[in-house]
């Protein structure tokens, strides 16, 4: 009898445990149910957010160029670059000038893309949820630059996007230090080096700064949005449109003058005293390792037609450059072809390099919008205006950099595009 007993409350408890799986499984196959499709929304909504948060900053940038008639279509192009086109039947982009609600609804420099749009879901259907309507909104405008930027990294991703190692003391007081990097170290500081200016920010979509040593940072960074590549309409120059100088690459190790122009075999300078009258040099790769190189109104252009054609300025050349003051170029010194070839290799992980002894001065843009750039050696920059744009921007050796905005003849932006909401 306590045999049978007990195989009874045995079988009674295997009973009991099945009856609870099968109340419980449904409630579990609709959490899993939840989750997936859960889960697809969510992506769905960082994509969309990311579109709308492109075609409000591109919207904003019509207003910013004048162009009222372009806001819209503007607004809708760069969503759909990223993936959302108002044309798709089931695709909803609006575009709002001013904002239709919130803090800026009333401001006319501030334009609002929404962007809608039904995702099917899978497992929700059987609770005859058949879609679920995903909305991201953004909003962008046009405010007052109180610290114009000096120094930006473009790269979004990049550890290091701002190095600055060694003694480097960098000092823009009147101006921003922006690392677009949304990496968690996008700005990252070695040993005891200076790094001040009006503000200094990193991506606002989890990037960081790391400072290893007890250098100074001033004053401590912050995420912003970036502002882009401020200069991603200036056209290329065109070759035919100069003089030709040089068919091969032009070696001097003496005293020379030079006329803007093109040197399609680019330029090699091993010394002497470099003269460059004003005027736009059009070059496949431009390297000095001695001697010292002038000029005033000056643009160096660099084409960069394979890794191993850069611009390359050694610690042992005296500099004192000046970019032209007016034109298509003003205020822009070098700027090296959105379409060069990157990855030389080289120990600096960058392809461009501007070095100097102890009194060189750049006065001017440099702009190396898909190249890594190396600022250092014993140049000492303290130029009433520059301003460098690179994708990545090392700082190493014993450079200083002083970045101030002064009336000096030269026109720095006053206004930019920033994220509002």
């Amino acid at each position: 009898m306590r045999t049978n007993s007990r195989v009874w409350r045995g079988s009674k408890k295997k009973g009991i445990m099945l009856m609870l799986f099968a109340i419980l499984l449904a409630p579990l196959l609709a959490l899993v149910r939840l989750t997936i499709d859960g889960g697809r929304i969510y992506f769905e909504k960082r994509r969309m957010q990311a579109a709308a948060d492109g075609g409000a900053f591109g919207a904003a940038r019509e207003i910013l160029r004048g162009n009222d008639s372009l806001v819209v279509s503007g607004g809708q192009d760069d969503a759909e670059l990223n993936g959302f086109d108002n044309d798709a039947s089931d695709i909803t982009v609006t575009v709002n000038r001013p904002p239709s609600t919130g803090p800026n609804s009333a401001n006319n420099n501030a334009v609002e893309v929404i962007i809608q749009r039904p995702i099917p879901t899978t497992f929700l259907q059987v609770i005859s949820r058949q879609s679920s309507t995903v909305r991201a909104r953004a909003v962008a405008g046009v405010v007052d630059e109180l610290d114009p930027p000096c120094i930006i990294a473009l790269n979004p991703t990049a550890s290091g996007a701002i190095t600055v190692s060694g003694t480097a003391d960098i000092y823009g007081p009147d101006c921003t230090v922006l690392a677009e990097s949304n990496s968690p170290s996008a700005i990252t500081t070695n040993g005891g080096v200076s790094l001040v200016a009006g503000g200094i920010g990193y991506g606002n979509f989890g990037g960081g700064f790391v400072q290893n040593g007890q250098g100074t940072i001033s004053p401590t960074p912050v995420p912003v949005p970036g502002p882009g590549d401020p200069f991603w309409e200036l056209p290329e120059p065109n070759p035919a449109a100069y003089p030709p100088q040089a068919t091969a690459k032009l070696q001097t190790g003496t005293s020379m003058v030079l006329n803007e122009g093109v040197y399609s075999g680019g330029i090699k300078i091993t010394g002497g005293d470099i003269v460059l009258n004003p005027g736009i040099y059009i070059v496949d790769g431009f390297e000095m390792t001695g001697g010292s190189i002038t000029g005033n109104g000056v643009m160096i252009y660099n084409l960069g037609t394979n890794q191993n054609n850069n611009i390359s300025i050694g610690g042992n050349v005296q500099v004192d450059l000046h970019a032209p003051y007016s034109g298509t170029y003003e205020n822009m010194l070098f700027f090296n072809s959105r379409y060069a070839v990157a990855g030389n290799g080289n120990s600096s992980n960058a392809d461009g390099t501007l070095l100097g002894t102890s009194d060189s001065i750049y006065d001017g843009i440099m702009y190396f919008p898909t190249v890594g750039l190396r600022y250092g050696g014993n140049a000492t920059q303290d130029s009433p205006f520059a301003m460098i744009v690179a994708d990545t921007i090392t700082f190493a050796g014993t450079p200083q950099l002083g970045v101030n905005w002064e009336d000096n003849g030269r026109n720095p932006p006053s206004q930019q595009v920033s994220l509002l909401e």
